[in-house]
């Protein structure tokens, strides 16, 4: 939280309080291993990483042709005089 910011808490110190809040918490306790900030990482790493897993075969396409289209241009003005 900004308060354990301002306060200075050690981040470890607050993914562990945090824990055992959502496992002491008799409404949250159920869904404790579904909650919190560690699980929102989490979660944030698989969407990001098949977003990356999914683009990469079209960037990769897009990137060849912008070389090729470089290399074509480089070709168009002749050899090198020197």
């Amino acid at each position: 939280s900004q308060q354990d910011i301002i306060a200075d808490k050690p981040i470890r110190l607050a993914l562990k309080q945090e824990a055992e809040y959502f496992q002491n918490h008799p409404v949250y306790r159920t869904i404790a291993s579904r909650s919190g900030t560690s699980f929102l990482a989490r979660n944030l790493n698989k969407v990001l990483m098949n977003h990356i897993r999914d683009s990469l075969p079209d960037l990769k396409v897009k990137v060849n042709k912008m070389m090729l289209d470089a290399q074509m241009e480089l070709q168009s003005y002749g050899d090198s005089l020197y």
